[in-house]
């Protein structure tokens, strides 16, 4: 778990010097020794290990649903994704693709970052309500249209 601290503390000093999460989570780059790609070499997965783990980085962030982020395909740009996947496809890559020290690594960054976010003033940017998510969204996907 301490890379997970590792990449909060990136995160959040991109976002400190006035990135918004997408734009943190997209520099996002680092490879996570600890992280391996639930599929075998030979699956065909048609979403990069990468683009799903940042993605789901985002969705543990915000809060949202797997159905709220279907709504919002300007999102795949962000993560490098074609588009984003349906809802039986973010479930199964959740319960298949990530093992369980994916998931926890996925589930500690996120909280650790909304803690640490809601423990200091920066602007309004990331909780679990519904308000600031529009705002994020708005902010951080209209250079992308």
């Amino acid at each position: 778990m301490t890379e997970a601290f590792v990449i909060v503390l990136d995160i959040r000093n991109d976002i400190r010097d006035g990135a918004t999460l997408c734009e943190a989570l997209r520099r996002f780059d680092d490879p996570v020794d600890s992280l391996e790609d639930g599929y075998p070499d030979w699956h065909p997965a048609p979403y990069s290990f990468h683009g799903m783990l940042t993605l789901f980085l985002y969705r543990e962030t915000t809060g949202d649903s797997y159905r709220s982020l279907t709504r919002h395909p300007e999102l795949a740009g962000v993560f490098g994704l074609e588009h984003i996947p349906d809802e039986s496809v973010l479930s199964r890559t959740w319960r298949k693709r990530f093992d369980h020290g994916d998931r926890e690594f996925i589930t500690a960054s996120a909280h650790c970052l909304v803690k640490d976010i809601s423990r200091t003033d920066m602007g309004a940017f990331a909780t679990h309500s519904a308000q600031i998510h529009i705002s994020l969204y708005d902010l951080s996907l209209a250079k992308y249209r």
